[in-house]
């Protein structure tokens, strides 16, 4: 493959990879996936997040393409961040689910 082309294919990808974004964000409000109890949707965020780092280190390793890895690595890291709140979120609900407000 040229290297044109490899630029092509990288573009595609990182446009494929904005849309299911879009998509998914989307997907979780319309589908009544908000009903899904506090555990399932850290688990499935922690799935979205593994795959956002494995697929940036895949583009380290494998295209040698830093920019992409780098943008994906850092959607990660601010994921992670976001787990932690969500960590956070439901043990305040546990410890405070026992006693009357």
């Amino acid at each position: 493959m040229n290297h044109s082309n490899f630029l092509k294919a990288i573009r595609g990808v990182r446009v494929l990879g904005v849309l299911s974004l879009l998509v998914s964000g989307a997907i979780l409000l319309w589908q009544g996936f908000y009903d899904w109890e506090g555990f399932a949707r850290f688990l499935a965020f922690s799935g979205l997040n593994l795959t956002i780092a494995g697929l940036g280190i895949f583009c380290a390793r494998v295209w040698n393409e830093p920019k992409g890895a780098r943008t994906l690595l850092a959607l990660a890291t601010s994921g992670l961040a976001a787990q932690f709140a969500q960590v956070g979120g439901i043990l305040f609900n546990v410890l405070n689910s026992s006693q009357d407000l």
